[in-house]
């Protein structure tokens, strides 16, 4: 009788577990569950895609590249930026729909200290060396709607008030630089093509 009543309530304990994600994804705002749908068919595509390349420099000290997908009209589906810096380095994914931007994935990784001190330079300045295993990683996604941002999410799952002054700085600032880039890769004609330049 008490194994029955243990198992019953492991089993209500289970269900219940299940249950929970699909109550908390229900209960979120049903644009970022379609903004989701649109980055994650994009990305699966990703992988067999053939995706232009510019080279970026100005934006950082060690310089930067951008990979860019387009649909057959010409739009920017997909835009990735590398910036590389001696203290750290900067990875930005962009993800469009209607030739908008949807998504940005910002990951921003700190190195310990500059890459180039090496355990020699390290001992002759009385310092420690750069260590890749202490490079943190802090990443930021942003999902928009209307050309507005609409939830930004920073590290890990702490949401930012749309009412912080940081928000609407980072909207503006995320747009302007996507436009940016985009218009560092050469113009093409609409229908050229999978890669083909409007954004």
């Amino acid at each position: 009788m008490r194994s029955g009543v243990t198992l019953r309530s492991l089993l209500t304990i289970l269900s219940l577990s299940l249950l929970l994600p699909s109550v908390a994804a229900a209960a979120e705002d049903p644009r970022v569950v379609e903004i989701r749908r649109e980055y994650e068919r994009i990305r699966a595509a990703l992988p067999g895609a053939k995706l232009e390349s510019i080279e970026l420099a100005g934006y950082s000290a060690d310089g930067g590249a951008a990979r860019a997908l387009r649909d057959a009209s010409g739009r920017f589906v997909y835009l990735r930026v590398e910036l590389l810096g001696e203290s750290g380095k900067v990875f930005v994914e962009h993800f469009y729909g209607g030739g908008r931007l949807r998504f940005a994935l910002r990951q921003t990784f700190r190195y310990n200290v500059p890459y180039y001190l090496t355990p020699e330079l390290a001992k002759e300045d009385g310092g420690e060396p750069f260590d890749a295993r202490k490079t943190t990683v802090v990443e930021d996604r942003l999902y928009f709607a209307e050309g507005r941002l609409l939830r930004w999410v920073k590290g890990q799952d702490d949401p930012m008030d749309p009412e912080h002054p940081e928000f609407a700085a980072a909207e503006k600032s995320i747009l302007a630089f996507s436009d940016e880039v985009a218009r560092r890769f050469p113009a093409v004609k609409a229908g050229a093509g999978a890669s083909g330049a409007r954004r």
